[in-house]
């Protein structure tokens, strides 16, 4: 199962708090796939990303997704950048929505998300 998950590339977009402390804790991360299984295409798609929780509500979720989106569109071959989203993880949601996001299925806890490539 872990296989299913797996992609050949991987980006990772880091902002580095300059308060860090010295254990290097990152305060965001964006990963971005380039090539999805039938796991992925069905599932977490190419893109996910998590903030520190004390660094939330600054805007960072937003403009890394947005970072990250302008990679991405280079390199995915689908038309469509794919995305899940909790159905309880509103700030998520506006997150995606600001970046282009359409809603366009969900199952029993999550939302699927796509952004079109040529946004």
């Amino acid at each position: 199962m872990r296989n299913a998950y797996r992609w050949k590339k991987q980006l990772n977009y880091c902002r580095k708090s300059e308060r860090q402390e010295p254990r290097n804790t990152k305060n965001k991360e964006q990963k971005s796939r380039h090539h999805l299984t039938e796991a992925l295409r069905n599932g977490v798609g190419h893109i996910g990303y998590s903030i520190k929780r004390d660094e939330r509500g600054k805007g960072y979720g937003t403009a890394g997704l947005k970072l990250t989106l302008l990679e991405a569109k280079k390199i995915v071959p689908e038309d469509e950048i794919y995305l899940r989203v909790n159905k309880d993880n509103i700030a998520s949601q506006k997150v995606m929505l600001k970046n282009g996001g359409k809603i366009v299925g969900e199952d029993e806890g999550h939302f699927f998300v796509r952004i079109q490539k040529n946004t």
